[in-house]
């Protein structure tokens, strides 16, 4: 199957400074692109290029195989979602849904079909003659997704959509927006900062920092494979433990110069087991099912351990931490990893 998007080597500056080098990345039609990276990573600035909001400095954008590069945005058919929701305050929501047809002249029966569709597939049938003022921040974002979808375009694109929306809505919407891409089966682009986002809503993750893609992949192939510490560190939560080589001399290759072991591959063991890293525990995050001890270490640091719930450990404690030797991950100096 031909991309339904291609990027080759696509480059972004902004006077001196190269906010994105040479990005080569290939989106299949239906597939759920997640990009996810930290502040100024370039993930924002790579979507706009895309919807034609930003003029790259070089290199080549396709859409369906079409040299798209140059082209208005408006010639793209694509569909973009942003942060904020940008509903006009003074209009209903059926008002907002229809506002982009009406200006393009869109057919009556045709505008009222594919309104039809969005109230349907998005649930908005009881809000369309309330006015953003009387909605809450999921039911504006899910009316500026519906303004989206009645564009019917080749590509959905979403900058941080859920950023403004507390910790449950945060999770409604993101349950929301995983069925509406089963329904539609369109291709979308996603931007987050947030890698729990990413892990719960991507086919594929692409993992940036300063410019430039570190690592593209399944969410848990990269869990489970990250290439390097960077990406090791910045995919998981709560995040990887990462410490010196040597702490762990019997536990470290060759070449390497830092070792990873994540929360859920410790275990707590007596104090006399051999291996065992003595600890003190900080804190304790009951959670119900599981918590999550953070403990004190010598030579390791603070480490953060996935326990059973049902567990007892009280702060201020001593306990013995021994990492599953299967599952640990080595790093070399310039952070890639090392071949098990």
């Amino acid at each position: 199957m031909s991309p339904t998007l291609e990027l080759r080597g696509l480059r972004k500056q902004f006077g001196n400074t190269t906010i994105l080098h040479g990005i080569d990345l290939q989106l299949h039609g239906g597939e759920f692109l997640v990009f996810v990276g930290p502040s100024g990573c370039g993930k924002s600035t790579l979507l706009r290029l895309i919807a034609g909001l930003e003029t790259p400095s070089g290199g080549q954008l396709l859409i369906d195989g079409k040299d798209c590069t140059h082209a208005a945005p408006s010639a793209r058919g694509l569909a973009m979602v942003f942060q904020s929701y940008a509903l006009y305050p003074h209009m209903t929501v059926a008002q907002n849904l229809s506002f982009g047809m009406r200006m393009r002249g869109v057919p009556k029966a045709e505008m009222a079909h594919k309104l039809e569709r969005a109230v349907s597939v998005l649930k908005l049938a009881p809000y369309l003659q309330r006015k953003p003022g009387e909605l809450s921040g999921g039911q504006c974002q899910r009316v500026a997704i519906g303004r989206a979808l009645v564009q019917q375009p080749r590509i959905f694109l979403f900058d941080e959509p859920l950023s403004n929306l507390d910790a449950e809505l945060r999770l409604h919407m993101r349950v929301e927006l995983a069925a509406l891409h089963r329904e539609l089966g369109a291709p979308m682009v996603y931007v987050t900062h947030d890698q729990v986002e990413a892990m719960t809503l991507a086919d594929r993750i692409v993992v940036l920092r300063d410019g430039r893609i570190e690592q593209i992949g399944a969410p848990l192939d990269l869990y489970r494979e990250p290439a390097n510490a960077f990406v090791a560190g910045f995919i998981g939560s709560p995040a990887i433990n990462l410490f010196d080589a040597q702490a762990l001399p019997a536990l470290a290759p060759a070449g390497a110069a830092r070792l990873g072991v994540r929360p859920e591959h410790w275990r707590c063991v007596s104090a006399d087991t051999p291996g065992a890293v003595p600890a003190k525990a900080v804190h304790v995050e009951r959670l119900g099912a599981i918590s999550y001890l953070y403990a004190q270490t010598e030579h390791l640091g603070r480490l953060c351990v996935l326990l059973d719930g049902s567990q007892r450990v009280e702060p201020g404690g001593a306990l013995a931490l021994q990492p599953d030797a299967a599952r640990v991950y080595a790093f070399d100096a310039e952070g890639q990893r090392l071949a098990a």
